[in-house]
């Protein structure tokens, strides 16, 4: 992977690499691409799909009961950008 490359893929990201941080940047992720190099070797033909790891799945969340909630009028007044009733954020995804 070219430095170029990398610069490309955290700006689609969002992210900022320092010059100093690139070539530790670039080591690391050729280390990645080659261990998913190395998993693409291995033979998955007869194997099943599992949707879950393990036999019997474990319920580690507790039940969703339902409490009292912030009127819109709250939630609003902490804010300082707002359009009708709800919370206006930058945008994120251009």
């Amino acid at each position: 992977m070219t430095q170029n490359k990398i610069q490309k893929l955290a700006k689609s990201l969002m992210l900022e690499i320092k010059e100093e941080e690139m070539t530790s940047v670039v080591k690391e992720f050729d280390i990645f691409l080659n261990q998913i190099e190395q998993l693409n070797l291995i033979e998955t033909k007869n194997v099943d799909p599992i949707n879950y790891p393990f036999e019997t799945p474990i319920e580690i969340l507790r039940e969703d009961i339902p409490q009292s909630v912030l009127s819109i009028e709250d939630v609003l007044k902490n804010t300082e950008y707002t359009d009708q009733d709800m919370v206006k954020i930058p945008t994120v995804i251009t």
